[in-house]
């Protein structure tokens, strides 16, 4: 009965689901059913705090994060879930947002600008610096590309593996809620408001797309050729996108 706040899909069958008070799902059927493996009270010391992102490598690897510089490593599926304390460069323990594999890293965004880079040799997350002191709410991208997106319509772009960002003109004051790289290369980012931006030319600048706008949305995905799976507060539909 908890609120969930992400999902992610390793395979067509294995996926996980995270949200509030700790908790972790998992499916084996590609979403069919599901089984819960972890809630806080399995945790201990943070049985309230809300995991807000999750994404896997593959059936077996994956991490979970959350509020309070909250992150969870699993290596055998679920199973069993290792606290990383003290292995992110956040001593102010800012909120882990969203978690995603971008270009050639696995990245972490939460607020107060915090963006963060998995150096997996040390085993740890390291700051990148971005120059900017909101909130991130999700990073999205290509294999070059790599964007940051957030409060007010703020996103920001990095061409260089995260050593340099610049802001991007998203043409919105909606926070932006949720992104993805379609298969033809075009970003998407979509609003709180309900609105669809589309780039292509690569994140440097994101025009609206003609969509019926339903109320709030939270996420997008790509959905085959020129389209796009959009859920929100509307529920789940399919667009197609010019």
């Amino acid at each position: 009965s908890t609120d969930l706040t992400a999902v992610h899909l390793a395979s067509r069958e294995r996926g996980w689901a995270v949200g509030h008070d700790g908790v972790v799902l998992a499916t084996r059927d590609g979403g069919r059913t599901w089984v819960k493996q972890l809630d806080g009270r399995a945790l201990g010391a943070v049985p309230d705090v809300p995991l807000l992102g999750v994404w896997f490598a593959d059936d077996r690897t994956g991490f979970a994060v959350g509020a309070f510089d909250l992150v969870l490593r699993t290596e055998d599926g679920g199973a069993s879930w290792t606290p990383w304390r003290g292995r992110t460069d956040n001593e102010r323990r800012l909120h882990l947002h969203a978690i995603a594999r971008v270009a050639d890293g696995v990245w972490i965004v939460g607020e107060q600008g915090l963006v963060l880079k998995l150096d997996a040799a040390a085993g740890r997350f390291r700051a990148v610096p971005v120059p900017y002191s909101g909130s991130f709410f999700g990073i999205a991208g290509t294999a070059r590309t790599i964007v940051a997106y957030g409060l007010r319509g703020t996103a920001f772009r990095s061409l260089d593996g995260g050593a340099s960002w610049r802001r991007v003109e998203t043409g919105v004051d909606a926070t932006l809620t949720g992104g993805a790289a379609l298969p033809d290369g075009r970003l998407v980012l979509v609003t709180s408001a309900g609105q669809v931006l589309v780039s292509d030319d690569g994140g440097a600048r994101f025009g609206p797309a003609r969509v019926e706008r339903k109320g709030p949305l939270f996420a997008v995905a790509p959905a085959g050729a020129g389209g796009v799976v959009l859920a929100g507060r509307g529920g789940v539909r399919a667009e197609r996108l010019p």
